[in-house]
């Protein structure tokens, strides 16, 4: 472990002992990707992203593909790290729609939009869309991305 990883662990250890004094369940953090998201510390993605150790290679491929204007989709959205990447890659003129099965889940994916003030991200209640429409057409972009 070097000197980065072993910060970013210790900090974790401190957030973890200080929100059992305090009762708190969430903590809001500013990542490193610019945003700041709430945080729960008895989730594995959540320890990961405070630790640094979330998809980092996934996420540099992210930001090299995204272009501005883009319009993406996140499907399993989660609590919404790629959304809020991808809202500041594309930009005003681009759009992201955001999809969460949980409803759980879901609720934290809209704080996290709302926290950060993003006008560019849609999300939606995977089941809820689900029952609206039957089949469900998405045209992928067929021009290869070369990187």
């Amino acid at each position: 472990m070097n000197l980065v990883d072993a910060f970013h662990y210790s900090k974790y250890k401190l957030l973890k002992i200080s929100l059992k004094f305090l009762k708190r369940r969430y903590i809001v953090y500013r990542s490193n990707y610019g945003f700041k998201l709430n945080l729960r510390l008895d989730r594995s993605v959540d320890r990961r992203i405070i630790t640094r150790k979330f998809e980092n290679d996934n996420i540099e491929l992210f930001k090299k593909v995204v272009k501005n204007s883009d319009c993406v989709i996140d499907i399993g959205a989660n609590i919404g790290v790629y959304s809020l990447i991808a809202s500041s890659l594309v930009s005003e003129e681009g759009i992201i729609y955001s999809f969460e099965p949980s409803v759980n889940i879901f609720k934290e994916l809209n704080n996290n939009i709302k926290l950060n003030d993003i006008k560019n991200v849609k999300t939606y209640n995977l089941v809820s869309v689900i029952k609206m429409v039957s089949p469900i057409i998405i045209f992928v972009k067929t021009t290869p991305i070369i990187l």
